[in-house]
């Protein structure tokens, strides 16, 4: 039987959709967990403009930090089935 107590959902995305361009100097902190079933080499993308940082168990796996257009990131990890500690800082 499922354990009750947790909210489990699935998040392909994360976007900024919903900030205007009016709204500038501003940051964004994401504090979450990954739940991997199966383990395996898993590819992370981080596309950003000026400084962003993804960080997977407190190692840092993507940091593109200073004034620069929107670029796209990517790095492949090695994950062990089990929950994972993401931070994804942006600025």
């Amino acid at each position: 039987m499922r354990d009750q107590s947790h909210n489990y959902g699935h998040l392909g995305q994360i976007n900024l959709d919903g900030i205007t361009q009016n709204q500038i100097n501003f940051g964004l902190l994401l504090n979450t967990y990954l739940r991997i079933d199966d383990k395996g080499v898993y590819t992370f993308k981080l596309k950003g403009g000026d400084g962003v940082r993804m960080i997977i168990d407190d190692e840092i796996l993507i940091e593109h930090d200073g004034i620069h257009g929107m670029d796209l990131n990517v790095e492949e990890i090695a994950l062990a089935d089990g929950y994972h500690k993401i931070i994804i800082e942006y600025f």
